[in-house]
């Protein structure tokens, strides 16, 4: 970057002035340890995420895990943030970057930063105004992506061998009062589980190598526990975090020559209006725009 600045390039020159000097504030470099620790912390669990075959129990458990380490950090800032502050600390050295509070407003007419007084540290400012703050939002965001959707339907679980043998249908209930729709109906359910129970608490040391709803399902015949077998495959098919299909199209040009753009429609809708511009340009013989038809009165 410093070499940059150097060429004889203007718009070159000027840009990397300015990204050298954002970069060369101790602010920075505090965050940039303190995300290069989260990032650490996750990087088990985003790569095992993925994979084509994770489970989601142990999706679930790995996410749960990460988590409460998250809230270790936050309970005991203190000691967290000393080591992530002597290495901000010793990197800014290494770049003679002094080690600062970043300049604040005298007065302020909104909130004023917590412990911005004349008597607060650095590292108390940083650790009380950006390391709190990013622990309890990185557990929110986990909180929000691993919800109460996946714990609600993980109770499927249980189903599972290694797991059965110390559960009973009432611990499965609420999943299957959501999933009823896919039940025949709620006797054989629990006639069914009985039966499944009986199975594998004769044959507890197989049962203890199946630990996944794929390799419960090779020994869950269809015809004979119908019911059970449907459960499984919902809990092996179920999606690991919750996530929303890419609603936006952008690009299109009107006939005036401006550029419109669709947000949240629905599927169907976007693919409606596809094939009427598909069989509008057919008929044009051309390429077409792409035109809102007027709605028809019935």
């Amino acid at each position: 970057m410093q070499k940059i600045t150097t060429w004889e390039s203007t718009d070159a020159r000027s840009n990397a002035v300015n990204l050298l000097n954002s970069i060369s504030k101790f602010d920075f470099i505090v965050i940039l340890q303190s995300l290069a620790k989260m990032s650490a912390l996750m990087t088990g669990v985003s790569r095992a995420l993925r994979r084509s075959s994770t489970d989601i129990i142990q999706a679930l458990s790995d996410v749960a895990l990460v988590e409460r380490k998250m809230n270790a950090m936050r309970d005991d800032a203190d000691t967290e943030f000393s080591s992530i502050f002597k290495k901000a600390a010793a990197f800014a050295d290494q770049m003679d970057v002094k080690i600062r509070k970043p300049r604040t407003a005298s007065q302020s007419v909104f909130r004023p930063n917590a412990a911005d007084d004349h008597g607060c540290d650095v590292q108390t400012f940083f650790r009380v105004n950006m390391f709190l703050p990013l622990t309890e939002g990185v557990s929110m965001h986990l909180r929000d992506r691993f919800g109460m959707a996946q714990c609600n339907s993980l109770v499927l679980s249980d189903l599972i061998p290694s797991y059965v043998c110390n559960a009973s249908y009432e611990d499965i209930l609420t999943a299957i009062v959501k999933y009823s729709a896919f039940i025949s109906s709620h006797i054989e359910i629990e006639c069914e589980f009985t039966l499944w129970k009986v199975q594998w608490t004769e044959r507890q040391q197989l049962a203890s190598e199946i630990s996944t709803a794929a390799a419960a399902l090779e020994h869950c015949f269809a015809l004979t526990l119908p019911n059970i077998h449907a459960l499984l495959v919902i809990l092996a098919t179920l999606p690991v975090t919750t996530a929303e299909a890419e609603r936006l199209i952008k690009g299109r040009t009107n006939s005036n020559g401006s550029s419109c753009s669709y947000d949240r429609r629905p599927l169907g809708s976007i693919s409606y209006a596809k094939c009427a511009q598909r069989q509008n340009t057919e008929r044009q013989g051309g390429r077409g725009h792409f035109r809102l038809l007027p709605r028809t009165l019935s």
